[in-house]
C-alpha cells in the first residue's frame, strides 16, 4: 500500500485509473447527476476552508447528467450535461462509463439541444471502444417538418458523419425549401416505435442537414461493459462522508451533499464554454 501511494503522488497528473480509496462517486437521484471527486484533495479543501480554481481542478474529476429518453431510444438515457477536468485525464469518458454501470441502461448523447465538439469527439471514440456495445440494430433517427416524422440515414462518426434524408430524391439545391411532400412515405426502419429517437435540429435545421450533423453527439445507444464499476466508487463516498463529519475534518460544518452539487455545477460553468467546447 505505501509503495502504490508514493507511485500515486508522484504521478498524479496522468493518473487515470478512477477508483477507491482516492476517487468516490456521489450521485444526486433528484437531478440525475454523478459527481467523481479526488478524496485527498477535497479533504484538504474542508481543512484550508477555502476553494480557488486550482483547488476544484484537482478535487471534483467529473460531473455528468441524463435525462429519461421515455418510450424512445431505447430506453437510453440521453447526456444533458458532462465535463472532466483537465487535472484528471480522461475523466470526461470515465464519467459516461459510470453512468451507463451505475444505472445498466446505454447511452445516446443530448436529443433536446446539441453536443459540444468535445462530446462529439467522445462520443466518436464510444463508437469505436469494445467495452461499449451498441444496442440493437441502432436508433431510428428522425425530425420533425410540419408536426410529421422525417426519418434520417445517418452514416460514419464525427467529424466525418453525413445526415440525409431518408425518403426521397433531395438535390442539395432543394434542401433550403425541403417540406413534408418532397419526403413522400417517409418510414421508419422497423414498426415500433421505441427505437425512434429524434434528431436535435433547433428549430429548423433539418433543412440544413450538414449543421443537424454537427449537432449531434452519436447517432446510436451503446452500453458499457467495461471493468470499471460504479458501485464501490459510490460506497467509498459513504466512507469519505463518515471520514470528514467531524469538526476537525470540516470545521465549516459543509453540508457534503450539497457541496456535491456545487462542485459539479463549477466545473461544468469551468469547462463549458458553449457549443464549440473543445478539450
Amino acid at each position: 500500500m505505501k509503495l502504490y501511494k508514493i507511485l500515486f503522488e508522484q504521478n498524479s497528473k496522468n493518473f487515470t485509473s478512477f477508483t477507491p480509496p482516492f476517487f468516490a462517486l456521489y450521485v444526486d437521484e433528484s437531478i440525475t447527476t454523478l459527481t467523481l471527486i479526488h478524496v485527498p484533495s477535497l479533504k484538504n479543501i474542508l481543512k484550508t476552508k477555502k476553494v480557488d480554481e486550482k483547488d476544484l481542478l484537482l478535487a471534483v474529476a467529473g460531473m455528468i447528467s441524463l435525462a429519461e429518453s421515455e418510450n424512445s431510444c431505447l430506453g437510453a438515457m440521453q447526456v444533458g450535461l458532462v465535463a472532466g477536468s483537465p487535472t484528471w485525464s480522461g475523466a470526461g469518458l470515465t464519467m459516461y462509463a459510470l453512468a451507463s454501470d451505475h444505472y445498466g441502461v446505454p447511452l445516446t448523447s443530448d436529443r433536446k439541444h446539441s453536443s459540444s465538439v468535445a462530446a462529439r469527439e467522445t462520443w466518436a471514440k464510444i463508437e469505436k471502444n469494445p467495452d461499449w456495445k451498441k444496442v440493437g440494430d441502432g436508433l431510428d433517427n428522425y425530425a420533425k417538418l410540419d408536426n410529421q416524422k422525417i426519418y434520417m440515414d445517418i452514416e460514419g462518426s464525427y467529424p466525418e458523419r453525413t445526415v440525409k434524408p431518408r425518403m426521397g430524391k433531395i438535390e442539395k439545391s432543394d434542401i433550403p425549401n425541403l417540406q413534408v411532400k418532397d419526403l413522400s412515405k417517409p418510414t421508419s426502419r422497423t414498426p415500433e416505435e421505441i427505437d425512434d429517437c429524434p434528431l436535435p435540429t433547433k428549430g429548423g435545421e433539418i433543412k440544413d442537414p450538414e449543421k443537424m450533423s454537427n449537432l449531434l453527439g452519436t447517432a446510436d445507444a451503446y452500453k458499457y461493459t467495461g471493468p470499471l464499476k460504479a458501485q464501490p466508487l459510490i460506497d467509498n463516498f459513504e466512507n469519505f462522508r463518515d471520514s470528514v463529519s467531524s469538526k476537525e475534518e470540516n470545521p465549516m460544518g459543509i453540508n457534503i451533499d450539497k457541496l456535491m452539487t456545487t462542485l459539479a455545477t463549477k466545473l461544468f460553468q469551468y469547462r463549458y464554454k458553449g457549443s464549440e467546447t473543445t478539450r
